[in-house]
């Protein structure tokens, strides 16, 4: 049998994991079984278990894919607003973050059940807070110009808050489309802005 190229690999492998993410979306993760995936990517048990031993492990490589392609584009979100010259804000970051999870709306059901503490295995939601602290890092790098002209009583304490509203409202994006598939980012952005306005 011919080994398979790094290309042809990786592409396997991404085969495989969007066979998992569709069979999570139709039955969950605590249903989901090796054999579904088997059957969902048309792959025999032997190719599939030659790139991942088990479902957990075929759940880190997405969560770990899905963090890299969030990480790069955030750095060239970054790099494009800091080329243009104006001030990254938090609301910027707030849109751009739920556009772009907007963007992969059919997977978010299955990446919520990944993200969840205790729906699966200790070394996958270790792995995700250490991907989130790194997310945060690159927001507060992000955010430090803006927060020097923020009403808080620190630069740091401005970051803080304004990154933990950025995750929250990513989170309650995740959420609210699984309830409700025909919310749109400007639907949901607006409903924010309405709870949270002055009187």
């Amino acid at each position: 049998m011919p080994r398979l190229t790094d290309v042809t690999r990786e592409a396997r492998r991404t085969t495989i994991a969007t066979s998992m993410l569709r069979v999570m979306q139709r039955s969950g993760w605590a249903r989901l079984t090796m054999a579904d995936v088997f059957a969902e990517s048309g792959l025999s048990a032997g190719s599939v278990y030659s790139h991942f031993a088990s479902k957990e492990a075929l759940a880190r490589y997405v969560v770990e894919r899905a963090h890299r392609v969030l990480l790069d584009d955030l750095e060239a979100f970054g790099e494009q607003r800091t080329a243009n010259g104006p001030v990254v804000t938090p609301a910027a970051l707030t849109r751009w973050l739920v556009e772009r999870l907007d963007a992969r709306r059919a997977y978010l059901p299955a990446m919520a059940q990944l993200s969840t503490p205790g729906t699966v295995d200790p070394a996958l939601t270790q792995a995700i807070e250490a991907h989130l602290a790194e997310i945060r890092a690159h927001l507060a790098a992000m955010l430090a110009p803006w927060s020097e002209h923020a009403d808080a009583p620190t630069p740091t304490a401005a970051v803080d808050l304004a990154i933990a509203g950025i995750v929250t409202t990513a989170r309650a994006f995740v959420i609210r489309t699984g309830a409700d598939d025909a919310i749109t980012v400007d639907g949901f952005l607006a409903s924010l802005r309405v709870v949270v306005a002055e009187d």
